[in-house]
């Protein structure tokens, strides 16, 4: 029961995702970050650069770009310490009892965006 739950989860934050007002860009690599992460939990562990290439970026700073506009609608938390280890939570398993809330606003929207940047 419990995997189906974190399938669910999964499946929520995906409808999150594709309904979120966050550039084309951005929301793939939502997407690439959600492949990610672990089912049970919405946690994911990860290298910058093992972040880069499921984002298939080559910068670190396109990364935290990206992740910070995931931050901006509410989608994600994330920290680095310094070890060179990115630490997100998908905050929809943090607080399971809420429901999705789809953002108003449009981050960084520059009517297209290269995902690449």
């Amino acid at each position: 029961m419990e995997e189906s739950s974190g399938y669910s989860m999964v499946t929520m934050v995906l409808e999150q995702i594709n309904h979120s007002r966050l550039p084309a860009g951005t929301r793939s690599h939502a997407l690439a970050l959600l492949a990610l992460c672990h089912h049970d939990n919405g946690h994911v562990a990860a290298s910058w650069e093992a972040i880069a290439h499921a984002f298939g970026v080559r910068n670190a700073a396109v990364v935290r770009r990206h992740l910070g506009r995931m931050v901006a609608v509410d989608l994600i938390h994330y920290s680095s310490n310094g070890d060179g280890v990115v630490y997100v939570n998908f905050k929809a398993w943090q607080e399971p009892g809420r429901a999705p809330v789809l953002p108003n606003r449009r981050v960084g929207d520059t009517g297209s965006v290269d995902p690449t940047r």
